[in-house]
């Protein structure tokens, strides 16, 4: 009985171990993709600058099209920390909210959600939590992400 419980106490142990390393190495990749989004803007920002006092010195049409897409595109890779964050909360939150249900792939990062349902009446219920929670959602089976029946709750596309 002793043996038991000492693996049963080493298995838990390990469990709760790799749930954080699972945790750590998320937090990891966020922290890298933030870094390297910084590196980038840091590089980029001084060619801006340059833009800039050209368009103002030039005053042509089409170099101030150009700053002003480029604008648009550093405000959106400087936003996409904040996003991430966003979109793994309300992940985050599906998740536990959902977790009666057959998930597949919980572990997996993504900005998407499949869970697999059995009966009709599960999904009513998917669909009706989606609603409820204005989520997008595409029911599946479809060949691009899974090939049975699923609903496939579309986290990605909401807007923070």
């Amino acid at each position: 009985m002793a043996k038991k419980n000492l693996q049963e106490e080493q298995l838990k142990r390990a469990l709760a171990d790799y749930q954080n390393l699972k945790k750590r190495v998320e937090s990891e990749r966020l922290e890298f993709v933030k870094y390297v989004l910084e590196q980038f803007l840091l590089k980029l920002l001084p060619v801006v600058d340059d833009l800039e006092a050209a368009e103002a010195h030039i005053k042509d049409q089409g170099l101030t099209l150009a700053v002003d897409k480029l604008k648009t595109i550093l405000d959106k890779i400087h936003s996409l920390p904040q996003r991430i964050n966003f979109l793994l909360n309300k992940r985050n939150k599906v998740l536990e909210n959902l977790k009666a249900y057959s998930i597949l792939n919980p572990t997996h990062l993504g900005f998407v959600v499949v869970i697999v349902y059995h009966q009709n009446k599960e999904k009513e219920e998917i669909i009706k939590y989606c609603e409820q929670q204005k989520l997008e959602y595409t029911e599946c089976p479809r060949y691009i992400r899974v090939n049975q029946k699923a609903i496939s709750i579309e986290i990605k596309r909401l807007i923070n």
